[in-house]
């Protein structure tokens, strides 16, 4: 892995960290997920992810439902843009 991607990745953790601690007041649970693409020149695509927050439980498999349905409307996004 390259000194940039580990870099981003850092920047990933942080802003996810950051986010969740935001909006975890009143005891709410949490989940933030950061998700970011490339492509270089050759056609290779690389993934970076960060995931913070303070979901456990029926919350958190409630949470991971949702994140498949919303996976499920990127994809057919995505399909129609291409």
């Amino acid at each position: 892995m390259s000194g940039e991607n580990t870099a981003w990745i850092k920047v990933a953790d942080q802003e996810a960290e950051a986010l969740a601690q935001l909006l975890a007041t009143n005891g709410r649970c949490v989940m933030v997920i950061v998700i970011g693409a490339e492509s270089d020149p050759a056609g290779s695509t690389y993934v970076l992810h960060a995931a913070a927050g303070n979901t456990k439980g029926a919350h958190l498999r409630q949470f991971i439902a949702g994140v498949e349905r919303k996976l499920e409307w990127l994809k057919s996004k995505l399909v129609r843009r291409g």
